[in-house]
């Protein structure tokens, strides 16, 4: 056992540090020589540890081949030298220039190397380091010099580490002494090593010195990420104050560039010299404009030209510019939407230049958009949504309009010719809705509160039954957004009876049992948890119940027999308790009744049971008998809910017991 810990441990060393390596190359992608350096220490430190780990399996039995056991101890011997060369060049690496004399430090640990490998090569022939003997490790005359070779170049390690580290006049000296640590670790877990040959201290020791090593080298990066951040904190800052500086007119300029390619007209109002310019012709002259007169502008008497009748005192109203100010108090812009009497569409736009939304209108950018591909679009959705919703409606929440789009006869009968969308809502509900979800309904539909339920919402819903079409969803869809302010929304309506009917009958298979249709024991399992989380009531009593003789019954008339004996036994016990609680089914012929009653009625009730028992009768089989144990909150009021189930169960066998002994059938056939 103790070997195969040795493995074990070995293994659980290896998948660390592979994890740590994967972790470090992902988060680190750079060229830097110190990463690299580390990269190639870990990396090597994790081949000695899946190694060390096939030694441990040779060396405890896992694996069973002398031959395999002499090649992985081997290998075992030559990592461990060429470990050091990795160590000693990270080392070397990270100090850097303060190190002298880098070169001679890497030939003194190439020769050792060197030497280390010469002591395996003359091993195969002759034992220096090792054999194996009878599928047993038995160390060589030599075998101390290859911890020597090591040790050497860990002590340079060290001494190289404290030196530097006790220099007055370097800044660094906490980071060295790390460095020595990370010397230090596997020359005393090798020196364990050597004391305690069974134990995997060797890659103990490696893999502490790269945790070591790891933990400086996030710490190293953290300081420099930090440095970064805060240079990268005072480079936006500046950005800012610059951008700050920037001059008003270009200001104004680049807001107005930005929205040219969106829009097909635009016009700058300057109410200060009451001017129009066509901002998207280079040969366009300021117009002079009457804030007092709303046709303020010739472009906007040719759009007035195209709009369709029904539109038309709307559009006039809108732009009226001597009501604008007071209407864009508060507002960076305001919208609406216009019909053609071709069947176009058009959106106009005043958007405030300035930033000052209190202030007085100083220029305000005028812009028209032709939106009826966008308008077709929406169409083809109405249009695809037809087939699965009752009704659809767009609300104008600004206007509180709305605009028909799907509606049965039925609707369109319920609420009239109403035009005031909040008003439509509310007459919807008051004639379709049941009396208990009227309440709840007119809260939905109350648009006053809809921006404050819709906020980070794609949309919500309330589900109503109604008085001609049953089970109904309603949801609220915004389609336009301003300011974080839903202007516009798609209502629909959709009957989900069978939706709702197909979960209740899911819900009713998934609690109850197909056979007898109790409940079932997910049920029982569920309803325990329910009392123990609430707190059991005093007048609580489990009953365990079991039907006697059931695999007879099925090994002499078959299982059709079995089943008319389990339905009877379910008829039996729902008969007699459910008017005091739940039955389950919790077996194949196992029954659990958790009651709330007095001792009187459940001593009525039993006598009831074992009436219907006893006059039971059935098709197939002449005969039931069922054994059952009762155990009380009252009986045992230390015992918690499954510890009284248990005892119930606990008495039920018992009197089982007692049924076979007295009838003398063997329940084993």
């Amino acid at each position: 056992m103790q070997m195969h810990l040795y493995w074990v441990s070995t293994i659980t060393y290896a998948i660390i540090l592979g994890i740590l390596l994967y972790s470090d190359m992902v988060a680190n992608r750079d060229n830097d020589r110190l990463k690299k350096s580390f990269f190639l220490m870990t990396g090597w430190v994790l081949f000695f540890c899946v190694q060390d780990t096939v030694w441990g399996m040779c060396d405890s039995g896992v694996i069973k081949s002398s031959s395999i056991f002499f090649i992985s101890s081997s290998v075992f011997h030559m990592s461990t030298v060429i470990t050091t060369f990795f160590w000693l060049k990270y080392v070397l690496e990270y100090l850097g220039e303060r190190v002298r004399l880098k070169k001679v430090y890497l030939a003194l640990d190439g020769m050792i190397i060197c030497l280390e490998l010469v002591l395996v090569a003359v091993n195969f022939k002759v034992t220096t380091l090792f054999t194996i003997e009878n599928g047993e490790y038995v160390t060589g005359i030599l075998r101390p010099l290859s911890f020597v070779n090591q040790y050497i170049v860990y002590l340079i390690i060290g001494i190289i580490a404290l030196f530097l580290a006790a220099k007055k006049d370097t800044s660094d000296s906490k980071r060295y002494r790390i460095v020595f640590l990370f010397a230090l670790a596997p020359i005393l877990l090798g020196i364990f090593q050597l004391m305690f040959p069974d134990a995997p201290f060797y890659s103990l020791g490696y893999f502490m010195g790269c945790f070591i090593v790891h933990i400086f080298i996030v710490a190293k990066d953290r300081e420099i990420y930090s440095d970064q951040e805060a240079q990268m904190k005072k480079i936006l800052e500046l950005n800012k104050q610059l951008e700050e500086k920037q001059n008003e007119i270009d200001e104004q300029f680049g807001i107005l560039k930005s929205i040219s390619g969106v829009y097909d007209y635009i016009d700058l109002l300057d109410f200060r010299a009451h001017t129009a310019l066509r901002f998207d012709k280079k040969d366009s002259e300021a117009e002079p404009f009457d804030i007092a007169n709303s046709a303020h502008t010739s472009l906007n008497r040719r759009i007035a030209g195209k709009v369709d009748d029904n539109d038309y005192d709307r559009f006039w109203e809108y732009t009226d510019l001597s009501t604008l100010e007071e209407r864009m108090k508060g507002k960076k812009l305001i919208s609406a939407e216009f019909k053609y009497s071709d069947g176009d569409w058009i959106r106009a736009n005043y958007i405030r230049v300035d930033d000052n939304v209190k202030g007085p209108l100083k220029q305000v950018a005028y812009a028209l958009r032709n939106i009826s591909s966008d308008r077709k679009r929406e169409e083809q959705v109405y249009s695809a949504m037809a087939n699965l919703v009752y009704s659809l409606h767009v609300f104008d929440l600004d206007n509180d309009t709305v605009e028909r789009l799907i509606e049965t006869d039925t609707f369109r009968q319920l609420v009239g010719n109403e035009e005031s969308g909040q008003r439509m809502a509310n007459k919807l509900m008051q004639a379709t809705c049941k009396d208990e979800y009227l309440d709840i309904m007119l809260d939905f539909v109350d648009f006053s509160t809809i921006n404050k339920r819709l906020k980070g919402k794609k949309s919500v819903s309330c589900e109503f039954v109604g008085k001609y079409h049953g089970w109904t969803r309603m949801t609220f869809i915004p389609i336009v957004i301003k300011n974080n302010q839903v202007k516009k929304m798609l209502i629909t309506t959709q009957i989900i009876d069978s939706e709702k009917n197909e979960m209740i009958n899911l819900l009713y298979q998934s609690s109850t049992d197909g056979l007898t249709r109790l409940y079932n024991r997910r049920m029982y399992e569920e309803e325990l948890d329910k009392l123990a989380k609430d707190g059991k009531p005093s007048d609580v009593i489990i009953i365990a119940m079991d039907v006697n003789g059931l695999k007879g019954v099925n090994d002499s008339l078959g299982h059709k027999a079995g089943d008319e004996l389990i339905i009877g036994a379910s008829e039996c016990t729902k008969k007699a308790f459910t008017g005091l609680g739940k039955i389950y089914r919790t077996g194949g012929d196992e029954f659990m009744a958790i009651l709330k009653c007095d001792e009187e009625e459940l001593n009525k009730q039993i006598t009831a049971f074992e009436q219907l028992i006893s006059n039971w009768s059935g098709n197939m089989v002449d005969s039931l008998s069922i054994s059952y144990g009762i155990a009380s909150v009252k009986d045992y009021p230390n015992l918690t809910v499954r510890e009284l189930a248990s005892e119930a169960d606990k008495r039920m066998y018992e009197a089982k017991a007692e049924y076979y002994r007295q009838s003398g059938i063997d329940r084993r056939k």
